[in-house]
């Protein structure tokens, strides 16, 4: 058995993620994948990992755990996707450190499931939006400046999360994909995750777009692509792309940013500084990237 792991990150529909594969359970059954609602292992998985700090569960312990999940089946592949399970979002700059749990929490889980092999996955996010997004969904109960605390945010950089979890998991595979291609790559995010063949017909793959398109968008683009069949991937990306950009729903696409210390100009510092990691990111060995 693969156990497939969505880690993260916060604030990038990883939600969104699981249930779309959801839809698809019949379907991946017979792909011999399993993807288990979250409320199955949402608590287990957390107190598994902190059994498993400092040595590899042992394989009965492994196997309970597994059953607890899945019940009496057995699946060729588990998918597991819960954000909190590497950090809680209050903790993101912990000790003014992006993510410094990433480290070792990544280790509690690859020893949790020890003896199987595992995968994990990983959505990555312009810092310029995802520290709005988190200070935004933390404000009721933390103030923007106690939760970034003293960090530099032009040192907040995703190829050094990458890279503590490439040193803690050496052979656990990751795949990463950035937030914002998501509206294109969802139907590639979903089969990676599940390891399945990008012949394989799901539904969900318009789950993105049809958040940030106008519901007349999304009528024309299906009826488009029911009467213009894609010769392939990259032109099905490219229609996707067109209607988006004509029928895009402005506030879902424009971002206001209100918070201490913010200018036009650290935004565009941290935006150029995020498209250059992607690049070191997609060079690092062990990392798979999917591109749109």
């Amino acid at each position: 058995m693969i156990i497939s792991v969505h880690i993260g990150a916060h604030f990038t529909n990883g939600s969104l993620l699981m249930r779309s594969l959801q839809k698809n359970k019949a379907v991946l059954k017979e792909q011999g994948v399993m993807v288990p609602s979250t409320l199955r292992y949402r608590d287990l998985l957390p107190a598994a990992m902190k059994e498993a700090k400092f040595v590899p569960a042992p394989r009965a312990a492994q196997d309970r755990l597994i059953d607890a999940i899945t019940g009496p089946d057995r699946p060729e592949r588990l998918v597991l996707g819960y954000e909190n399970t590497i950090c809680i979002p209050d903790l993101i700059f912990e000790r003014d450190r992006f993510y410094r749990r990433v480290e070792f929490k990544s280790k509690w889980l690859r020893n949790t499931f020890a003896d199987y092999p595992m995968e994990f996955h990983l959505s990555l996010r312009n810092p310029a939006s995802f520290i709005p997004a988190a200070a935004n969904a933390l404000a009721r109960r933390t103030p923007y400046e106690e939760f970034v605390g003293n960090t530099d945010l032009r040192s907040v950089y995703w190829s050094d999360v990458v890279a503590d979890i490439r040193t803690s998991c050496p052979d656990v595979p990751l795949t990463v994909w950035a937030f914002e291609d998501t509206p294109m790559l969802w139907p590639a995010a979903m089969q990676a995750v599940a390891g399945v063949s990008a012949d394989l017909r799901m539904v969900g793959g318009f789950d993105i777009l049809s958040q940030i398109m106008r519901n007349e968008g999304m009528m024309r683009l299906r009826t488009y692509l029911k009467t213009h069949t894609p010769a392939n991937e990259t032109q099905r990306r490219r229609i996707l792309a067109a209607f988006l950009d004509k029928y895009a729903l402005e506030d879902a696409m424009e971002e206001e940013i209100d918070l201490p210390g913010w200018t036009d100009e650290l935004v565009a510092e941290l935006t150029t500084n995020y498209e250059e990691d992607l690049e070191e990111i997609e060079a690092m060995p062990g990392v798979q990237m999917l591109l749109p």
